[in-house]
């Protein structure tokens, strides 16, 4: 698995930035994750952490209350998110999150 995960994340072996931890955890299961986990009041815990999974976890969170959230809830989720940018430092944390945050989408 690590071997196909050094393909689509950026470890630091090869990329030239900064190490990123990652674990064999698939998208699927990190959104079963987030129905869990989507109580949890902060997630800014979840995005300081190294591994790239937990960070995920973190943005998916934060995607969903989006979605369920009003104006203001919403504006603050879009302030926050725009606050941890420097968090989001592969694709897959990109294209999960921003569309439906900073684009507003669905």
């Amino acid at each position: 698995m690590a071997h196909v995960l050094k393909g689509m994340v950026p470890t630091g072996m090869d990329s030239g930035r900064a190490h990123a931890l990652a674990v064999a955890v698939s998208s699927p299961g990190s959104s079963r994750q987030v129905c869990l986990a989507a109580a949890l009041d902060d997630t800014r815990v979840l995005l300081q952490s190294p591994w790239h999974e937990e960070r995920l976890l973190a943005f998916l969170i934060m995607v969903r209350r989006f979605k369920a959230g009003d104006e203001a809830t919403q504006r603050a989720l879009y302030n926050a998110y725009l606050a941890e940018t420097a968090r989001i430092n592969s694709w897959d944390l990109v294209d999960l999150s921003a569309p439906q945050i900073v684009g507003g989408g669905s």
